[in-house]
């Protein structure tokens, strides 16, 4: 697993407040697994919507699309 960063761990589970320190500190935010996942993707695919308000504020790119051709957008729209 070459391609996880703490960022994206920090997405996956949550963290808020250490993805906002590891942004402050220039973690890459659109950074993109082998498979297209991104911090953004896996917060919206993880319903942490704490976690993607702060990926937002930091500009993260709501259009970067998976292997699959999702987006986070289109993730967040087919949430309930």
């Amino acid at each position: 697993m070459n391609d996880v960063t703490p960022l994206l761990i920090s997405s996956l589970k949550g963290h808020q407040d250490t993805i906002e320190i590891l942004l402050k500190h220039n973690a890459n935010i659109n950074f993109a697994t082998s498979s297209g996942n991104t911090p953004l993707f896996v917060a919206c695919s993880s319903d942490h919507k704490e976690a993607v308000e702060v990926l937002l504020k930091y500009r993260a790119n709501v259009n970067l699309a998976t292997s699959g051709c999702e987006t986070p957008l289109c993730i967040a729209c087919f949430k309930k």
